[in-house]
């Protein structure tokens, strides 16, 4: 089952539509009764009050609406529907002005503005006033109204239609609410008419023979139309719920699970089993979901990288990666690179060591022994101190070897090791190699960002980091953060390579303030936003909201029986390691999770019940409440009749 029919889901957004029959009678023309919107009025008032800024509200046209509606000939005049515009509008400030008397910060809105088609027949929302509004914890108010055609010309919209505008956010976290007292399939009155539990919205027309017949004074066609939009809505990931709207009622209850609604609450949930996830929520260590600001930024105009523009974006990015890192503006200078986190590592290893240097590497884990491999694969004398996967790094350790061995001039370590989620100690090694002498490269490509890191006081010589984890960019650029006069000592050292020079790089960047070679420019872009969203944050805002997703992640795993590699005090924030002693594989339970929009990653080994959930990139509380609620369904599919035992996980494999 999808999540969009998963038991005790609660929304994070409530459309709520209040039919017009409710508040008048389209059946005698007459106009709106003030004093059942002033009932109905009151419930919403105190439903926006306890769930502020998460309540949008619906309302149906009325009669007023309903005789405009049929009057409209659009064979005969395309704009015939413009004359819909005056009577929505008294509808919503009707609203309005009872809601604001309240004490409700209540806002009309035409959907004109909001709402239309592109020429080539595909929906064009936008929905950035509601946000806005909810936001700033109003309410929006919006009805049917009249919206602009892909030819050009005018329709209605009915009020059922409206709550599309909001389906551009995740639909998974909206539930659509419509409120009627048309009898029949949906909303009887008594045991004498049916009420369906559930209605499939891959196949609506199954309610049809169930629903009441309306007569000829009925353009909007009541139920069937209702049920029609709303089994779309559906169909997109909304959960859509039909009941009856009464004058004297409470609508607290409709954030809450619907099994939990009271047992007089007869309604109808609209769903579809198998909805293709709206938004598939990434929790491998990175590439990671990103703030619209940056996906916008990847659609920046084409352009030339030789000209000022493209010098002044570098120059940017650089600074702003400079400060995220703790390097000052005068002391230290960042090397940007096309490429994933990789090639910057390798850029600083090979180009780092001098020819008469030797290299002590760090290893506890699978991007510790990676260190060693590109040390290795430049020909680089290397030295490597293994503290066993999973070990906590000695600082006391890494003074001896360095103590016994002058000749190690350089020492490289990772920073989060992600293979198991441990967090290593650069600060305290960084103060021995400042005290020793040596020069410190650390790999901070999926620390930098969240982690304490601060390369000027932690004494880090090369740091290493990358766009798509914790600065919450997209994959395609890396980069080397160092001193100046670090990288003005390059000068010196022969080229192990041509495309990663470090020197060749930094001399082009700062010489001429351009790259060296074409960069990906759209992506240094994205990367530019996501570093203004990351210094607007701040490093320790941004570490306090991952420990809260990676909390919340843990109890939840904990409460569930699945045991977790680390303890607590060796655990980055941005990634958790676990495993399963219930039989159930990494292959079933990954793809199980995927079906359902959640992207879980892999330990090393085929065989391995390892599985690793990281908390980088703008991950939600909805988000981790819905993995959770996921990993339930699938170890329920799943079950096995007897334990199995799990063998020790090996560390995994990201692309970095």
């Amino acid at each position: 089952m999808s999540s969009a029919a998963a038991p005790g889901r609660t929304p994070e957004l409530l459309v709520l539509k209040i039919g017009g029959s409710l508040f008048s009678d389209k059946r005698a023309g007459g106009g709106t009764d003030p004093e059942a919107v002033a009932d109905y009025a009151r419930q919403v008032r105190d439903l926006a009050a306890a769930h502020p800024g998460r309540v949008v509200l619906v309302t149906g046209g009325g009669a007023a609406c309903h005789e405009v509606g049929r009057t409209v000939d659009p064979a005969r005049d395309p704009w015939s529907a413009l004359a819909l515009t005056a009577p929505a509008f008294a509808v919503r400030w009707e609203w309005t002005t009872r809601l604001r008397r309240l004490g409700v910060r209540a806002v009309p809105l035409q959907l004109t503005g909001l709402y239309g088609e592109r020429p080539d027949g595909a929906e064009d929302a936008h929905p950035d006033a509601v946000r806005r509004l909810l936001e700033g914890r109003a309410l929006p108010v919006l009805s049917s109204d009249c919206v602009l055609t892909a030819d050009g010309t005018l329709r209605i919209v009915s009020s059922d239609e409206a709550p599309a505008l909001l389906l551009d956010r995740d639909p998974g976290t909206v539930r659509i609410v419509a409120l009627t007292d048309v009898p029949g399939v949906l909303t009887g009155a008594d045991d004498s008419s049916p009420v369906l539990p559930r209605l499939d919205a891959a196949d609506p027309s199954a309610a049809d023979e169930l629903l009441w017949p309306t007569g000829s004074w009925d353009a909007t066609d009541a139920m069937r139309g209702k049920i029609r939009h709303l089994a779309a809505h559906a169909r997109r990931g909304a959960q859509c719920v039909i009941t009856r709207g009464e004058r004297t009622g409470r609508l607290t209850h409709l954030f809450a699970p619907l099994e939990s609604w009271p047992a007089g609450e007869r309604h109808t949930e609209i769903a579809t089993d198998r909805i293709p996830p709206s938004r598939t929520v990434l929790l491998n260590p990175g590439p990671v979901n990103v703030h619209p600001l940056v996906r916008a930024a990847i659609g920046s105009p084409d352009e030339c990288h030789r000209e000022p523009e493209a010098a002044a974006l570098l120059a940017s990015v650089a600074r702003k990666a400079t400060e995220v890192a703790g390097g000052g503006a005068d002391t230290h200078a960042t090397v940007l690179l096309t490429g994933s986190g990789t090639a910057a590592l390798e850029a600083a290893v090979g180009s780092a060591v001098p020819p008469d240097g030797r290299l002590l590497v760090l290893d506890n884990g699978h991007y510790g022994e990676r260190l060693h491999a590109i040390a290795a694969t430049h020909r680089i004398p290397a030295k490597r101190l293994e503290f066993g996967w999973a070990r906590p790094v000695d600082p006391a350790a890494v003074e001896r070897a360095l103590a016994a061995d002058p000749g190690l001039t350089h020492v490289a370590m990772v920073h989060h090791e992600t293979s198991t989620g441990m967090l290593n100690p650069v600060a305290a090694i960084g103060r021995i190699t400042t005290r020793l002498g040596r020069s410190l490269l650390v790999d901070a490509i999926s620390s930098l960002g969240v982690e304490a890191l601060d390369v000027t006081a932690d004494g880090v010589d090369w740091c290493v980091g990358t766009a798509n984890k914790c600065l919450e960019g997209l994959p395609g650029i890396s980069f080397v953060t160092a001193p100046r006069a670090r990288f003005e000592a390059l000068a010196g050292h022969p080229a192990r390579t041509f495309y990663l020079d470090l020197d060749a790089h930094y001399r082009a960047q700062t010489g001429s303030g351009s790259t060296q070679f074409t960069p990906a420019l759209q992506v240094l872009r994205a990367l530019d936003a996501a570093l203004d969203l990351t210094l607007d944050e701040g490093v320790e805002a941004r570490y306090a909201r991952y420990a809260a997703r990676a909390a919340a992640v843990r109890t939840g795993l904990a409460e569930r029986g699945i045991r977790l590699l680390l303890p607590p005090e060796q655990r980055a924030v941005s990634l958790t390691h676990a495993f399963l002693d219930d039989g159930l594989g990494y292959r079933e339970l990954h793809d199980g999770l995927k079906e359902r929009g959640y992207v879980i990653y892999a330990t090393q080994g085929a065989d391995a019940r390892g599985f690793r959930i990281a908390t980088m990139g703008r991950i939600t509380d909805h988000d981790v409440r819905g993995l959770l609620t996921a990993l339930d369904e699938v170890r329920k599919e799943h079950a096995a009749p007897h334990p199995a035992p799990s063998p020790r996980p090996r560390p995994g494999k990201e692309n970095r």
